[in-house]
């Protein structure tokens, strides 16, 4: 067998290999990624409980909504960054990683509440409830 021919059936069976392995590393994040979305939802999934309109509605609300989720969701990063960065620094300063750590916590609470405004502002309107005149006017 020449040495050429030996070379490109050692590439062969690289590329193979690191096929697979991606392969199982992308099958292996998909499954942890459905374990995490079945125990946050449920065995029947949040948005597979509800009619279709239902379902088309908030998916459509949203959409409409996406740059202020996606902010939120950049707002939580950094907050976990920091917390991070504050946990690791040297002289360790316990009190700047529990401020961090309530940053955390505001950003999350502010994202839980932006999701469930808009979830009840869809059941209200597929209740065909009209919402109530927002406060401060």
């Amino acid at each position: 067998m020449s040495l050429h021919h030996r070379g490109w059936r050692l590439t062969f069976w690289g590329v193979l290999v690191l096929s697979l392995f991606l392969n199982a590393v992308t099958l292996g994040v998909l499954w942890r990624f459905n374990t995490i979305r079945t125990t946050l939802n449920g065995d029947g999934g949040g948005l597979s409980m509800m009619s279709q309109d239902l379902r088309s509605g908030i998916i459509f609300a949203m959409r409409a909504r996406r740059g202020e989720f996606t902010e939120a969701f950049e707002r939580i990063g950094a907050a976990r960054r920091a917390m991070f960065e504050a946990a690791n620094a040297r002289p360790y300063d316990r009190e700047a990683v529990l401020a961090a750590m309530e940053e955390v916590r505001l950003a999350t609470t502010e994202m839980q509440e932006m999701g469930q405004q808009l979830l009840l502002d869809n059941f209200d309107a597929a209740a065909g409830v009209a919402p109530p005149p927002a406060s401060g006017s």
